[in-house]
């Protein structure tokens, strides 16, 4: 099994939930690219920083991650779909999506998006589970916290896995941490990564 693609395995934010940069430009380019998603009928999620100001302990983001139920090949309808408003930062898009599987757009207010192209049955899953919540003054859908949980904690980035124990300390009151318990250890044993279940099981230990 691979590592879900792309920084949302690893930033937006709102003025209510936690520390944003520049909150007026980040929330105007996640309505602009949330809206165009969904006039094309394509399915996402919101992930990375701004579903950890959702989620977990808030901190500072400047940039959006959303991943994306979109087959690579079908990257020239998701730039139709974003229009002009976003430009890619890379040369040949193409080319980055097939070996990454991620876009990095920026928005005209100068905000960078990276629309990670869901790549496993897990992300699928994710974003049909994914729930509206509101940043700031903009409703989007944001993956659940298990998801969120799941995501970071394969990553082998620290930040990540300190933004584990925080979306525990909010939000582990209303998530189904036996699942949780099963998934991760399926995971450190099919990623051959025995830090990763220890250091779960460190966080669900008795205080």
């Amino acid at each position: 099994m691979r590592r879900p693609s792309g920084p949302g395995a690893g930033g937006c934010g709102e003025r209510s939930r936690g520390s944003v940069a520049d909150a007026g430009p980040l929330e105007r380019t996640l309505a602009e690219v949330t809206s165009a998603l969904d006039r094309a009928g394509i399915p996402y999620m919101v992930v990375g920083g701004l579903a950890v100001l959702v989620h977990g302990i808030p901190r500072l983001t400047r940039d959006i991650d959303i991943t994306i139920s979109l087959a690579p090949d079908e990257m020239p309808r998701l730039l139709a779909a974003l229009g002009p408003g976003f430009r890619p930062l890379v040369k040949d898009p193409a080319a980055f999506v097939e070996e990454t599987h991620v876009l990095p757009v920026e928005g005209a207010a100068g905000t960078r998006v990276d629309l990670i192209f869901a790549g496993l049955p897990f992300e699928e899953e994710a974003i049909r589970r994914a729930g509206m919540e509101r940043l700031g003054e903009v409703e989007v859908r944001v993956c659940t916290p298990e998801d969120l949980v799941i995501l970071k904690i394969v990553s082998e980035r620290s930040r990540d896995r300190e933004d584990v124990a925080g979306i525990l300390e909010r939000s582990g009151d209303r998530m189904d941490l036996r699942r949780l318990d099963r998934v991760v250890e399926a995971l450190s044993g099919d990623l051959e990564d025995p830090d990763m279940l220890k250091y779960w099981r460190s966080l669900r230990a008795p205080s």
